[in-house]
Order: C-alpha cells, then structure tokens, then sequence
C-alpha cells in the first residue's frame, strides 16, 4: 500500500499528483470501509517525491529489518578539487555507505560503480553493496551492516 501512496504522490504518478490530505479526504468520502486504519498508517508512511518504486522498496527494507533509516543519496566532496562521489544510502556518522548494485548490468554502470566505491573507501568509509537479492532475502545483509556498524563503534 505504501508503494502506491509514494507513486501517487511522487513525481511520476502518470496523473496529477496528490497530496496526502487529497487521499485521505477521498478516502473517507462515502460509507464505511475496511481498511480505513491501514490506510491512514500506510499515508503516514508515505513519502512525496520517491523517484521510483524500488526507492519506497528499499526503505521499507530498512525500516522493516530494524535498521536506521539511511540518508538517501548524499553526495560527498573527495580529494579532488569540483569532485564528489554520490552515496546511494548513508550513514554520515559512522562514515558507512550503501550502493544499490542492481541498477544496471552494462559495463560503464560497473565501472561507475568500482570507481564510487574507490572514492569512498579512500575517504575512509565502509562500503557495503546491496541488491534485489537482499531486498527478497535481508538476513545476510542485515548480518554485515550491523558487522560494520559495531566495527565503526568499537573503533571510536
């Protein structure tokens, strides 16, 4: 439910976009329903301006594994000068960095990708790569960033 409220509230609806007051009063027009409680919780965790389903996927992946929600593509000035490397999902604080690596299988996507991880691990960060994979099967994923979360910890 929470995809769709993002979809219809973000910049993609294929129609104009609404707000999450709009929802709720459409919604509450007319006779009772089941569902009306599900729905209020579902607009609360709804976002505007979610650039695409896998966005709205990925943060519920977070919420749900018990994870704190991230910073969501932070970019960061590197040791060179007008440069800066763009962090799919953050955690400034502990300088731990997530890269989404399903986007694309195409040769420049990859080095894209080894090149952004370069950039972060000679910032001192902590990389981390997740995928549909984990977002279907979070445990693994879930076991390595609390790994590296209690490795920054011990480490301060």
């Amino acid at each position: 439910m929470v995809l769709v409220l993002d979809h219809l509230m973000g910049p993609a609806a294929q129609h104009r976009r609404r707000s999450r007051d709009e929802i709720w009063r459409f919604a509450s027009i007319g006779a009772p329903m089941p569902g009306k409680a599900r729905l209020r919780q579902a607009l609360w965790r709804a976002r505007p301006d979610v650039p695409s389903g896998i966005h709205t996927r990925i943060r519920r992946f977070f919420h749900l594994a018990g994870v704190p929600p991230p910073v969501e593509n932070l970019s960061l000035a590197t040791d060179i000068p007008g440069i800066s490397v763009m962090v799919d999902f953050a955690y400034p604080e502990s300088r731990i960095g997530i890269l989404w690596t399903d986007s694309s299988n195409s040769p420049r996507f990859r080095r894209e990708a080894r090149l952004r991880e370069a950039d972060l691990l000679q910032l001192g960060w902590i990389v981390l790569h997740l995928s549909l994979a984990d977002l279907d099967d979070p445990q693994g994923f879930v076991a390595v960033f609390r790994a590296a979360s209690r490795t920054r910890r011990a480490a301060a």
